[in-house]
């Protein structure tokens, strides 16, 4: 198999220390990692599942092929191999840890679902447009005729609201709740079920962000971040920020809110309170921000260069520099210390 010759996906997640791995893009998935927290009134729903064991790397060839699974010490010869092709992958979503799924959409705008124990790929769904999963598993879809399908115990359930064709953002919730951000002018923030739309409103100019189990969405304004509550009574309120916030993050748990501004640092916000924790100085702006799936690290894109800062959360200290391309799935760590980043054309 010519590895030079294509451009992949990475699945990926824990191995044992921060270096590059040779391939193009990458997701977290496998078992999942966060930092827990005491609930208290009105807080998020539980932490991730704490990493477990050992867990793999899954590799998708992006023009079609076979899936192969490696072991997490080595990127050299797959010991898993799916039993069918996949046609050319347009998105990977994730990975369905407790029922063994891998689902993606390939080239035919079907949802595909490749089963990690019996290796066999099966269309889920056809004409699929947009598509999320959520960390237990389940998957929200919408199709091009608008609708919206709601993946979860393998068991597919139509929604009766519809949504306004393609969707800036949009993410689901621990339970059947579908959020949505339109592509329209102005946006707005949809909330529905199953059976009806429970909520809309107004959104801000800004890029959206939402918590890991989308019960809580923010947006950066000129002024500070705006946030919305996903559930009643759907309350929205606002953090003040200066220096022009354009960027904004979460926490796993939901707990604290990271933004990226017009300065040469990162604000940290307590989710609860409001209130202003810290700021993580910088060598320069990060025009994009993200956390990986362990609270551990935080990876920032400045505005110049070819690199990626990497920053270590446990110490609110940029950790390394990496000289790579930055995607909407990679550079991305890997488990608790790997960090996975594109090389070359590979």
């Amino acid at each position: 198999m010519d590895h030079q010759s294509r451009t992949d996906i990475l699945i990926a997640s824990l191995i044992t220390k921060i270096r590059p791995a040779v391939r193009r893009w990458s997701l977290a998935a496998g078992l999942l990692a966060s930092v827990s927290c005491r609930d208290k009134p009105g807080a998020p729903p539980p932490a991730l599942p704490a990493v477990g064991g050992q867990v793999s790397l899954i590799r998708v060839p992006r023009y079609g092929g076979q899936v192969e699974v490696y072991a997490p010490d080595s990127l050299g010869k797959p010991i898993w191999l799916s039993r069918a092709d996949l046609k050319p992958v347009r998105h990977v979503l994730g990975v369905d840890v407790e029922d063994r799924l891998l689902f993606l959409i390939d080239s035919t705008d079907a949802l595909i679902a490749v089963d990690l124990e019996a290796r066999g790929v099966r269309g889920a769904l056809t004409k699929v447009r947009q598509a999320t999963i959520v960390p237990d598993g389940s998957v929200y879809v919408t199709t091009t005729t608008n609708g919206v399908t709601h993946f979860t115990a393998r068991t597919p359930t139509s929604y009766k609201p519809e949504v306004p064709g393609s969707l800036r953002f949009l993410v689901g919730t621990l339970g059947d709740r579908f959020v949505a951000a339109t592509a329209t002018e102005p946006a707005k923030l949809l909330v529905m079920n199953a059976e009806r739309m429970l909520h809309s409103t107004d959104l801000p100019d800004g890029e959206p962000a939402a918590t890991y189990w989308g019960d809580l969405v923010a947006v950066p304004t000129p002024s500070g971040v705006s946030l919305f509550e996903t559930s009643e009574p759907f309350g929205s309120y606002e953090i003040k920020v200066s220096g022009t916030p354009h960027a904004v993050t979460f926490s796993p748990s939901g707990h604290r809110i990271y933004v990226a501004r017009g300065k040469s640092d990162i604000v940290v916000f307590d989710r609860f309170s409001s209130s202003e924790l810290t700021t993580i100085a910088l060598p320069g702006r990060a025009d994009r921000i993200r956390t990986d799936v362990s609270g551990r690290w935080m990876l920032a894109k400045p505005f110049k260069g070819d690199s990626v800062w990497v920053i270590d959360l446990a110490t609110n200290r940029l950790a390394t520099t990496v000289r790579t391309e930055w995607q909407d799935d990679l550079p991305s760590m890997a488990g608790a210390n790997d960090l996975l980043v594109r090389q070359g054309e590979d």
